[in-house]
């Protein structure tokens, strides 16, 4: 996740000392901020109601790119 987060364009910063990671994430290109965590191999986006759709499928599409097959599960 670090090295996906460094290759922008996204600034971010871990979030307190927590037994998981958790970032706070900033994407410059779509400025849109959002909660980034991961816990036992599965990352989980935490956004706010300003977050535009766009932003959120950048961040996808550049995981899925990194990593290969993403599993999309979405909770209200």
């Amino acid at each position: 996740m670090l090295d996906l987060l460094e290759s922008g364009p996204y600034s971010y910063g871990d979030w307190f000392d927590l037994p998981m990671p958790l970032f706070l994430v900033h994407d410059d290109d779509s400025d849109d901020t959002f909660r980034l965590g991961v816990r036992d191999d599965h990352v989980e986006l935490h956004v706010r109601s300003a977050t535009s759709p766009a932003g959120v499928a950048a961040f996808h599409d550049r995981l899925t790119d990194r990593v290969g097959g993403v599993e999309l599960r979405r909770e209200q």
